[in-house]
């Protein structure tokens, strides 16, 4: 065999197989090449692409910023809503403010006082037509409430300067309402928070008409006596009423009328007042109700002293129904309250009321009956009717007597200053 003709033709066919590798590696980088200039292409395309978006993104953004322009906050000076018929040092806080505000740079707060014919609602109307910066509320629950269901829903912020009895919103938002120095800070440079808004409504057609006479029973077929009711009582107004902590009807609603009849002792007593005036009523006749909660909700029958609407937890004399109600949860508390066996019910009422209030849960007492109840539950509305006319209460103002009213919570609608 000759060698040399055999190694002469191994090396012919590699350098064929050498030429046909390199002929593919070629084509292969040919198409890489290809599909890399598409992809160049298709990327400057998107490029393209995203600097027109972004372009748009500019229009788009310097018209949104035209528009966040023309609406701004209120810039006007801070109004003062005020109730001269609480007892108060209003020269001083009328000087307070004004060297809070003269302190941070703010105008000088503008001072309006309430009437017997207006207790808040004309007045407030009027700070926003002034453009206020924010509407301070110095007076009682009464007129923060009246103040607050103007503002509902304009983002203007309510500030507090308590001077009441109660001082209930103040309460639950955990203000130092003791210290008129910290309440001016707070109302003139504090964080606005928002709350919910409770509302109460009377219908047109409530049977209110139907109210016996002061002294009868209000629970046909009852033994037990009836308190006295007020002698000018009259049928609740139709309409809707704003509430921040409570409303409702029945028992409490009986308190806060008795008290309105002791304002001289109020003004020396402060909420002790509210005590002497349950005392008459510890004993009236229940009331028979159907409650409906919800969209749909299928009717309860109950027989109860009362029945409320909770958008806080805490009540008057630091009094707790329900340490979970909190004003921004964005829920009402539906709370039906009874007792039995008398005073002793009152004093079980009492128990878990204390508990409450110390943030215990209040348990049964084995071996001694429980004689009295607060069934307390997570609602985003109801409708109370009761068999006769009760009287009506939203945060502690008695509105009349009616038999119907229905309640429903709005989520953040109200603006408040806070520490």
């Amino acid at each position: 065999m000759d060698w040399g003709i055999v190694i002469g033709l191994v090396g012919v066919a590699t350098a064929v197989l050498a030429l046909w590798s390199t002929a593919r590696v070629n084509s292969r980088v040919d198409r890489l090449s290809r599909l890399i200039d598409e992809n160049v292409a298709n990327i400057s395309e998107i490029r393209a692409l995203i600097a027109e978006q972004r372009d748009d993104l500019d229009e788009h953004g310097e018209a949104l910023a035209e528009i966040a322009g023309g609406v701004e906050e209120p810039s006007g000076p801070p109004v003062v809503i005020y109730n001269p018929t609480k007892k108060a040092d209003f020269d001083y806080l009328k000087m307070l403010l004004a060297r809070v505000a003269a302190d941070v740079g703010l105008a000088t707060p503008k001072w309006i006082e309430t009437t017997a014919d207006d207790p808040g609602f004309g007045q407030a109307r009027h700070a926003l037509d002034m453009g206020a910066s924010v509407v301070i509320a110095a007076g009682g629950d009464g007129t923060v409430r009246n103040i607050a269901q103007v503002l509902a829903g304009t983002g203007t912020p309510l500030g507090l300067l308590p001077v009441g009895t109660g001082n209930l919103l103040a309460r639950n938002l955990s203000l130092p309402f003791n210290s008129p120095r910290r309440m001016a800070t707070i109302a003139l440079t504090g964080r606005d928070s928002t709350i919910d808004v409770g509302w109460l409504e009377i219908p047109d057609d409530d049977a209110a008409g139907h109210i016996q006479p002061a002294g009868q029973a209000r629970s046909a077929g009852r033994a037990q006596p009836a308190a006295q009711l007020p002698a000018d009582v009259e049928p609740a107004k139709p309409g809707r009423y704003a509430f921040l902590v409570v409303s409702g009807l029945g028992f409490d609603a009986d308190i806060m009328a008795a008290a309105d009849e002791e304002s001289a002792l109020k003004s020396k007593i402060g909420w002790l007042v509210y005590v002497k005036a349950a005392l008459p009523h510890l004993l009236s006749a229940k009331m028979r109700a159907r409650i409906t909660t919800g969209r749909g909700g299928a009717p309860v029958e109950v027989e109860a002293r009362s029945v409320m609407l909770l958008n806080c937890g805490e009540l008057v004399g630091g009094l707790v129904l329900d340490p979970h109600a909190k004003p921004d949860d964005g829920w009402l508390e539906l709370a039906v309250l009874d007792t039995r066996r008398g005073l002793i019910g009152w004093g079980d009422v009492a128990r878990q009321v204390g508990l409450n209030g110390l943030g215990l849960k209040a348990v049964s007492i084995p071996g001694i009956e429980a004689s009295g109840d607060i069934d307390v539950h997570r609602i985003s509305s109801a409708t109370i009717v009761a068999q006769t006319p009760q009287l009506v209460q939203v945060d502690g103002d008695v509105i009349g007597l009616s038999t119907t009213i229905s309640g429903f919570i709005e989520e953040g609608a109200l603006r408040v200053r806070t520490a």
